[in-house]
C-alpha cells in the first residue's frame, strides 16, 4: 500500500491564477489533504491551471516524452549515448530505467489532478463548470494517450486490438494499476476527447488552453495513430477550416521567441520565469557546445538527397567537426508548440491520399496541402507535386515529407509503428526502422516501472528487448 500510496499521492498545486501569464508562473508546491486543498471554486481553478503548467514542464512536453520518443527511433546518432539514454536506444528498457519511471509517474500524476478537478466539479459555479469539465477531460485523454503510446503497441498489433494497453485512470482513489486493452484505452481517449470537444469554448485567441480545435487537433492524431484515415481527415479539416491558424512562411518560425502563427495548443515562453522546451535544449542544442544528441550520417545523406530542401540547414555538419546536430533548438528562448497547423496539413494529406478511392475529391485537397510545406521547404513551386499524382504517390509524398519536417519533435517512433500497422499490405512497411526493427518488437516500446508490479502481483509487464 505504501507504494500505491507514494505513486498516486501527489502534491496539490496551490495558486490564484487568472491570467495566461500567471498560469504558467509555477504556483507555490506544498504537501497538505485534499480537502484542505480544494474548498472553493478558486481552488480547482488553480489545481487545473497547474495541470496545464506541468503538461508544458519536464512532465511532457518540455521535451522529455519527445526525447524520449526520439530515442527509441532511428533519428539519433546510437554511438553517443550512454546510461538509460543507450538502454531506450537499443530497445532494451526495464524496470530499473528511472528516467521512463519519471515520465510515467509524471503524466499519471497530471490524470490525478484532472481526476480530483472533476470529483469536486461541484464547487465550481454553473457558469464555469462545463469549461473546466471539458478542459479536465481533455487532458486526462491527452495523457492516456502518450502513455499508450510509449507503453502499449500500436492499434494493429492485433486484429481485434485485445492487446494490453495502460492502465486507465478514471478517478482519485487509490487502485492497483490493471491494464485495459488497447481497444478500451483508445475508446476512453476518443470518448473523452469528444466530450471536451462539445463543452469547450470554439476558440481560445491565446493558444494556451483547449478550445474546440484543440480536440479535433488530438482527435486528428488519435484517429491517424489508429490508421483511421476518414476521422483523422475529417478532424484535421475542421481544424484547418477555422482559418484561426496560418502556417509559417519560413521554416525556423515555429521554435523561437514570436509567437507562432501556427500553434493550435502552445506552452508560452516568459523570460525569467517558464522558458519552455528545456530538456530538448539540454539534449539536442548546439548553441554553446557540442550536444548529447548528435544526428547520424545516414540521416544527414536522406536529407541532402532531396536537392534543394532548405530543411537541410537543421542538420548542421560543419560547427563540430565530425559531427551533426540538429539546430532546431538553438534559441536561447522558445515558445513550445504541443500541436500544429503543419502537423494537421500532413496528417489530412496522407488521409486524402487514403481515403480517395471513396472520396476523390480528397486527393485534390491533400497534393493542395502536401504542396504548402514543401514550397515552404525549397522556397519555390518547383518541387510540387502535380495534380496528376496517383493516390500511393501522394501517400508516398506525404511519409517523406513527414519524417523531414518532424525531425527531433518526437514523432518519427510513432510513425514506425503506425505505417508497420497499416491495414493494406500495399501501404505497409513493416521494417521501417533504418536500424532494422520490425514496427512490433517488444523494444519498440518501454517497460512499466516495478513499482506497477509491486502494487499489483497480476499486473502483466511488457516484454523486453528482441528488437535489435
Amino acid at each position: 500500500m505504501k507504494i500505491i500510496i507514494k505513486y498516486l499521492l501527489v502534491v496539490l498545486l496551490l495558486c490564484n491564477v487568472t491570467s495566461c501569464k500567471k498560469f504558467l508562473e509555477k504556483p507555490p508546491e506544498g504537501s497538505v489533504q485534499e480537502a484542505d486543498a480544494l474548498k472553493s471554486e478558486a481552488d480547482v481553478q488553480a489545481l487545473l491551471n497547474g495541470c496545464y503548467l506541468l503538461m508544458g514542464n519536464d512532465q511532457m512536453y518540455n521535451g522529455k516524452l519527445q526525447t524520449t520518443a526520439e530515442q527509441l527511433a532511428d533519428h539519433l546518432f546510437s554511438a553517443n549515448l550512454g546510461g538509460k539514454q543507450q538502454e531506450n536506444n537499443l530497445r532494451r528498457s526495464t524496470i530499473f530505467n528511472t528516467d521512463n519511471a519519471d515520465l510515467f509517474t509524471g503524466i499519471y500524476n497530471i490524470v490525478y489532478r484532472t481526476n480530483k478537478i472533476i470529483e469536486k466539479l461541484d464547487l465550481v459555479s454553473e457558469t464555469n463548470r462545463t469549461k473546466v469539465e471539458a478542459e479536465a477531460r481533455f487532458i486526462r485523454a491527452v495523457c492516456h494517450f502518450e502513455i499508450a503510446r510509449l507503453w502499449s503497441h500500436n492499434p494493429g498489433f492485433t486484429i481485434d486490438n485485445s492487446h494490453l494497453g495502460i492502465t486507465l485512470r478514471k478517478s482519485g482513489t487509490l487502485a492497483p494499476p490493471e491494464r485495459a486493452t488497447v481497444k478500451e484505452t483508445y475508446d476512453f481517449i476518443i470518448a473523452e476527447l469528444k466530450d471536451a470537444e462539445a463543452k469547450l469554448p470554439a476558440y481560445v485567441n491565446t493558444r494556451v488552453r483547449a478550445d474546440k480545435n484543440v480536440a479535433r487537433a488530438f482527435l486528428a492524431k488519435v484517429y491517424f495513430q489508429m490508421n483511421d484515415f476518414t476521422n483523422a481527415y475529417n478532424y484535421a479539416s475542421l481544424v484547418i477550416n477555422s482559418t484561426n491558424y496560418t502556417l509559417e512562411a519560413t521554416l525556423k518560425t515555429r521554435y523561437s521567441t514570436t509567437a507562432s502563427s501556427e500553434s493550435i495548443l502552445k506552452v508560452t515562453n516568459i523570460n525569467g520565469q517558464h522558458e519552455p522546451g528545456g530538456r530538448l535544449k539540454q539534449w539536442f542544442s548546439g548553441r554553446t557546445g557540442l550536444p548529447y544528441f548528435r544526428m547520424p550520417e545516414q540521416l544527414y545523406n536522406y536529407v541532402k538527397g532531396f536537392a534543394g530542401d532548405n530543411r537541410l540547414a537543421f542538420l548542421n555538419n560543419t560547427k563540430y567537426s565530425g559531427s551533426i546536430y540538429l539546430n532546431k533548438y538553438d534559441s536561447n528562448n522558445f515558445e513550445m508548440p504541443i500541436v500544429t497547423l503543419t502537423e494537421m496539413y500532413l496528417t489530412r494529406a496522407e488521409s486524402a491520399g487514403e481515403i480517395a478511392n471513396t472520396i476523390p475529391t480528397a486527393l485534390a485537397t491533400g497534393i493542395a496541402d502536401i504542396n504548402k510545406i514543401i514550397e515552404r521547404a525549397y522556397g519555390n513551386n518547383t518541387k510540387n507535386l502535380a495534380l496528376t499524382i496517383t493516390q500511393d504517390q501522394l501517400i508516398t509524398n506525404v511519409r517523406i515529407q513527414r519524417e523531414i519536417e518532424m525531425i527531433g519533435e518526437g514523432d518519427r517512433l510513432h510513425q514506425i509503428k503506425r505505417i508497420g500497422a497499416h491495414p493494406l499490405p500495399s501501404r505497409r512497411n513493416e521494417r521501417l526502422d533504418r536500424r532494422g526493427s520490425e514496427w512490433n518488437c517488444p523494444g519498440f516500446i518501454l517497460q512499466f516501472p516495478d513499482y506497477e508490479k509491486n502494487a499489483n502481483a497480476a499486473f502483466q509487464l511488457n516484454i523486453e528487448g528482441g528488437c535489435l
